[in-house]
């Protein structure tokens, strides 16, 4: 009988140590998560942030495309008004050469998303390190985009009108103004813009694209606002 309870003293005690090391064992590990959550969270946010930043960059960006469009809209519409007339003066051919040399007409804003952040994210391979799925999913389609249609056309039409209205504007002064070598080609009042229906169509056809670029930037600064928002939301968690 003594030997048997001491028996039972003794398995008592030795399943209270195995109950406080098992204890002992998971309040470790519930730390060690803890831990480890606590520096994804980290690691989370400082990417989050410098997506954040990236973002922030796009908007400003598209602001500057609607202020470039506006001013090439503005050329376009000046442009059209000297073409209009039936002979152009020395005058007009002046504003016509600083149109076509140092205006706007030929060029674009172009529109790339700052992927840097999104990039290093992705590249790490942790990119489940942001825990808000729907998040982690809107920014995936917004970087997925390699272009926008509606600025992509207006890049093609720029270029395509550039190499048709070059040889239809050549003449004797303007080349003189840029080579300083007098060629005996056509003089400015022999230019009959004013008769040229394709400029015309695509002049105009420019125009209203312009206005689909401003439409698709106004969708694209609400999309911007909504991930930043989202980002915010998550940094305060």
């Amino acid at each position: 009988m003594l030997n048997e309870n001491k028996l039972s003293k003794y398995l008592l005690y030795a399943i209270g140590e195995i109950v406080l090391v098992v204890i002992g064992i998971l309040i470790a590990l519930w730390l060690n998560n803890l831990n480890t959550i606590s520096q994804n969270k980290e690691k989370g946010d400082i990417m989050l942030l410098e997506i954040r930043e990236n973002l922030i960059s796009d908007t400003l960006l598209i602001h500057e495309i609607s202020t470039f469009n506006a001013e090439k809209s503005s050329d376009i519409s000046k442009f059209m008004q000297i073409a209009a007339q039936k002979k152009v003066s020395p005058e007009l051919g002046e504003k016509m050469f600083f149109l076509l040399s140092e205006g706007k007409l030929f060029t674009n804003a172009s529109f790339t998303p700052n992927s840097t952040g999104y990039k290093t994210l992705t590249n790490s391979g942790n990119i489940e390190i942001i825990a808000n799925t729907e998040l982690r999913n809107q920014l995936t389609q917004y970087y997925l985009k390699t272009s926008i249609a509606a600025f992509d056309e207006l890049l093609n039409l720029t270029r395509s009108f550039k190499y048709y209205i070059l040889p239809k504007i050549m003449n004797r002064e303007f080349v003189k103004k840029v080579t300083n070598l007098d060629f005996q080609i056509r003089n400015l009042e022999d230019i009959k813009l004013n008769e040229d229906e394709k400029m015309v169509s695509d002049l105009i056809l420019i125009l209203a694209n312009i206005n689909q670029n401003e439409q698709a930037s106004v969708e694209l600064k609400k999309e911007l606002a909504h991930l930043i928002a989202l980002i915010d939301e998550e940094l305060k968690k």
